[in-house]
């Protein structure tokens, strides 16, 4: 899922186990908002995970979340730095893969 109000990017704890990584420490608490109006504290960071664009390897971190509707969600930052455009007239992400991404985390 694409978030365009998530701040951060995250994967859920089910999925994360799929891995086969162990975690990083974020070094601080952070506090997640969901829809549902709930605040959840994470901790816990998968750095410089992989994934495969349009044949092009990408980086991403992905901060565990408990989470059950949704494998990973890609946010703004991640979103951002791929220099990702919404097209939603046609239903469409665009990716301008000519730039490299400037990962901000």
């Amino acid at each position: 899922m694409f978030d365009f109000e998530a701040t951060h990017s995250f994967i859920s704890s089910f999925f994360a186990t799929a891995l086969g990584r162990d975690p990083s420490p974020l070094g601080e608490l952070l506090v997640v908002a969901t829809p549902m109006g709930h605040f959840l504290l994470v901790n816990l960071v998968y750095k410089s995970y992989e994934i495969l664009l349009e044949g092009k390897w990408l980086m991403v971190d992905l901060i565990e979340l408990d989470m059950v509707y949704f494998d990973v969600i890609l946010g703004m930052d991640w979103l951002a730095s791929c220099h990702a455009t919404l097209d939603c007239h046609n239903k469409v992400v665009k990716f301008d893969m000519t730039r490299e991404p400037t990962l901000v985390f």
